[in-house]
């Protein structure tokens, strides 16, 4: 399937674009000095997946399926990560 992973995406009726990436709940526990969230996804087909926060509040520590990863800004500027 090689350069055809989007066949796996399901497409919702009306869209022309497959979704690859299901959002679960999004859970946040903020302060003032800072916060944590966690996120399941669904995903079907590699891509990035949107992060909260934004220039002003970059987020750090990324982690996913436990291991280390790197927030990136999207072509609009918010943090994404690769999955």
């Amino acid at each position: 399937m090689h350069g055809q992973e989007q066949d796996l995406c399901p497409k919702l009726p009306g869209e022309d674009e497959p979704v690859c990436a299901w959002g679960g709940r999004l859970e946040l526990a903020l302060a003032a000095s800072g916060g944590r969230f966690s996120q399941t996804w669904e995903v079907y087909a590699e891509g990035p997946i949107p992060l909260p926060g934004g220039e002003a509040h970059w987020p750090l520590d990324v982690k996913v399926d436990g291991r280390q990863a790197v927030a990136a800004a999207g072509d609009d500027g918010t943090p994404r990560v690769r999955v």
